[in-house]
């Protein structure tokens, strides 16, 4: 999958079933982003995952998450998450 700048990935409240690894690029994680309280938590890059509290518990996203850079990134689905792990099991842990 591939996405442009200023793309929303991931948004606050709203329940997301998939994780994503990023294979190239970067995001802006944030809370309360678009509001007075808004503040940047981080910037993710290659290697790093983000969604996976929607994945694994299927409950609302805890934060925002927006692509900083043009991004290449890889998509984990309920049905994907086995060979996902088998495949990342040093970096899962």
């Amino acid at each position: 999958m591939t996405y442009q700048m200023l793309k929303y990935l991931l948004l606050k409240y709203r329940v997301n079933l998939d994780m994503y690894k990023i294979q190239k690029g970067n995001v802006e994680i944030y809370s309360g982003y678009g509001t007075e309280n808004e503040v940047l938590l981080g910037l993710l890059g290659e290697g790093a995952c983000f969604g996976e509290f929607g994945l694994l518990l299927h409950k609302p996203a805890i934060y925002t998450v927006i692509a900083y850079s043009s991004l290449i990134l890889e998509r984990v689905t309920e049905g994907t998450i086995g060979d996902f792990i088998q495949e990342n099991h040093e970096s899962v842990l």
